[in-house]
Formats: structure tokens, sequence, C-alpha cells
């Protein structure tokens, strides 16, 4: 654990009661002088605003201070480019940020950090998602999301009364954003297999498995800290591979893509947490059908391999539903076009992993935590297991569209991918995977 973790650039982390108090000692340590730029939501709601004026007035003791308030759609702050781009200029010559808010509070904060070259302190305002401590921000380019490497807080600062005054709905999507490890890192064990991806270690996952195995029975009592655990580490297993990989997977793309959507149509989305545990849901759903029987992925009694025209004429096709001018559709293909290409024109490592399906089928086993965890876990603590369950709602023509669609988004090797190439990624595997999104374990 200490040596697949070593090497980050989070170097302090504060937990506590009254953890926010530390900032004027924690400025003295950094030796910042000048200028500090505030970043958060104008206007934030009850509690957040007490939190907030309670960062600047302690900053603002030693430092001058600059507010920076992204701005905010209907379907709250999306980070595109114009809104970053406003966010840094606003900020322009700092000496230290801090953000104080929401988790895309928190990855703006990280482009104007990295941009400007100074330490940031991230006050966190909820147990919503594990970006806090890792130096990566989900970000829209181009109407689509990327993960971009951006400023690794230095110095993050958790208060667990703040946590459990914010809104319920906001620590339930925080189990949805932790749960998607039980089945998550069999993507990344899949990228490597076939090609993309050699940095898969079990040592970056396995304790944050254990952590989130935790959470069902701490739902009984409200154990926030469980929660905060298995959040902390996880972002902390990203900043250590400099990628997502290990914790995000086909769960978190179906939320991306849902959010993508929303933002083309300038609608409201559900929290990302949320989403992502209603797509953990669905992919627990279709691991337990592959375990269970190694023939549901087969090299030799499936249909023809799909060409790379193919391919691109699917990617047209869905994107055309969102977007009939195409723009989308032509960006997407732009970056998920160049990982078919590369499956397709050597098709070695693939061709390896579906040869050895029984021996890879075994160690996604190990790999995979339990496919019964994420639904009993969303159950116990209240949080929605369903898409029906979002606010606001996915109807199944909506979440059979985003299922068809992720194959087509990014350059990530995920199960979907290799079912696509076995012709196993139809119509009857997603209306069974609609099924099983409203399952219950009650």
């Amino acid at each position: 654990m200490e040596q697949a973790y070593a090497g980050l650039s989070l170097e302090r982390i504060y937990v506590g009661a009254g953890a926010l108090g530390v900032l004027p000692e924690l400025l003295v340590e950094l030796g910042v002088e000048g200028t500090a730029a505030l970043v958060h939501v104008a206007r934030p709601e009850p509690g957040l605003d007490a939190l907030v004026a309670e960062a600047g007035s302690l900053v603002g003791r030693r430092l001058e201070l600059r507010h920076i308030t992204p701005r905010r759609g209907p379907h709250g702050v999306v980070l595109d480019e114009a809104t970053v781009e406003e966010a840094v200029e606003a900020s322009g010559e700092v000496d230290v940020v801090i953000a104080v808010g929401s988790g895309t509070i928190s990855d703006l904060a990280k482009v104007v950090a990295a941009e400007a070259g100074v330490p940031l302190v991230a006050v966190q305002s909820a147990a919503s998602v594990n970006g806090y401590s890792n130096g990566l921000s989900v970000l829209m380019r181009r109407g689509i999301k990327r993960t971009t490497p951006t400023a690794s807080p230095t110095a993050l600062l958790i208060d667990p009364e703040v946590l459990a005054a914010a809104p319920a709905r906001l620590r339930q999507a925080g189990v949805g954003d932790a749960v998607a490890v039980c089945t998550s890192p069999a993507d990344w064990y899949l990228a490597r297999a076939a090609g993309f991806d050699a940095s898969f270690d079990p040592a970056y996952f396995a304790p944050v498995q254990a952590d989130v195995a935790e959470l069902h029975a701490a739902a009984a009592d409200g154990d926030m800290d469980a929660l905060v655990r298995a959040l902390t580490v996880g972002g902390l297993a990203i900043a250590a591979v400099h990628s997502t990989a290990p914790l995000s997977g086909s769960e978190h793309l179906m939320s991306h893509v849902v959010d993508m959507v929303a933002a083309h149509r300038h609608a409201a989305h559900d929290y990302h947490g949320a989403q992502v545990g209603a797509g953990s849901v669905v992919f627990a759903a279709l691991w337990r059908h592959l375990l269970a029987d190694p023939a549901h992925v087969s090299r030799h009694d499936g249909p023809r391999r799909p060409s790379l025209a193919d391919l691109e004429e699917r990617s047209r096709e869905v994107w055309a539903a969102i977007d009939p001018g195409g723009g989308l559709g032509r960006d997407c293909w732009a970056v998920a076009g160049a990982k078919w290409r590369s499956v397709l024109e050597d098709p070695t490592a693939v061709e390896a992993l579906l040869e050895g399906w029984d021996v890879h089928l075994a160690a996604l086993d190990e790999t995979i935590d339990d496919v019964d965890r994420p639904l009993a876990t969303l159950e116990a603590w209240g949080a929605p297991t369903s898409f029906a369950d979002l606010d606001p709602a996915l109807d199944d023509d909506a979440v059979r569209w985003v299922l068809r669609a992720l194959p087509f988004v990014r350059d990530r090797f995920t199960v979907v991918d290799l079912l696509v190439l076995t012709g196993r990624w139809d119509d009857d595997l997603i209306d069974r995977l609609v099924t099983a999104s409203h399952a219950s374990s009650r």
C-alpha cells in the first residue's frame, strides 16, 4: 500500500472537527504571501455559504482575496472551454488557490492552480466524489467529457461535521461513486490484456475495495468515516496511477454520456455519483452474466467481426440522435476511432485475449470484488439504484441509447468494446441490461 501510493503531491490531509481552522497556519507553512484565489459557486446554498464565508475570513486576514465564481447554466456549473477560460483569466496572478465546494469546483480550482503554478488547498464540502484527493479534472471539451491532468491539491481539509451537514443526496452520490470499484477494475484489466494500458496493478484498487466492503454495515449508523475513507483513498489511488482507470470503467462512462447529452441540450442532469451508482448496478449485472458462462464471449460463433467503416457508421448513427448536424459525432469518432483503428489494424492482443478467455475470466473473477455489493450498498444508504430513480429520471429508451453510445465516446478499452468485437453488444443484451437496471435486492 505505502509503496503503491508513494510520490503523491498531496502533502497534507487534515481530518477533524474545525479542520478549516488550520488554514492560516497552513498558509504560513506553505510560505504563501500576496493574493489568494477563492474558488466557489456564487450564492452558495445554506451551509456552504457559511463555509465559504469562514474560509474567506480566515484567508483574508493575511492575504488579498480574489473570489472566483464560475458561471452557472440551467444544469449547474459545466467546465466547458468558456467557463474554464473565464476562471483562469479572473484569477490573474495569484499565489495560492483555495477551493471550497463540490467536486466540480475542486476540478476547476485544479485547473486554475495548474495554470498559475501555485499551491492548491481543497476544502471538501461533501462526501460526494473521490476527486478531491487527486490531480485530475473532468472537463468538457468540444462537448465531450475528458479526464485531464491538472494540479493535485497540496492540502485537503475534511471536517466530518461539514460533510454530515451536507444534503443526503450528496453523500448518496458519494456512495454511488465509491461502489463502482466493485467491478470497474475489470475494465482496467481488459485494457491491459488488449494492449492499451500496461499499468494494471491490484495494489491500487484492492485497498479501495476493502474500504467499500465496509460501507454496507456503516449505513446502519450513518458512519461517514467509512465513506470518507473510501473516497479519499480512491482519489489517492487515481493520483498514484495518474489515471482514473482503477476506479472508473463503463459505469462512469455512462454518467459522462448522460452529462454530455444534458449539456448539448442545455438540460439538467443528476449528480455524477448518483449516475455512476446506477451504472454500477447495470455493469454488475453484466459481469454476473459473463462470469456465469464463458461462452458469452466467443470468437468463433458470433457474427462477423465489424470493420472500421461499420463502426464509424454505427457511431455516426448513434450521435445523430443527439446532434443531427454531426459535429458531436465527428468529435467523438476522432477520439474513439483511434481506439478502433488500433484494435482492427493490429488485432494480435485482442485475439490472444479471446483465445485465452477462460484463463482471463478466472483472473477477472478475482479482480471483481462482489457483483451483488453495488446494489445492496446503494439501497442501504437510500441512494438511487437505477436511472429511473435519478432526478431527472431516464426512461428505458434513454438508457438503451446511452448503452449503445458507450463504444463511441473515448479511447479507453472496456468490456463493451470486447463485446462489440465479438458481436455480443446487441439489442438482446442491451435489453437484458435495461431490465437488470431496475433490479432490487429487497
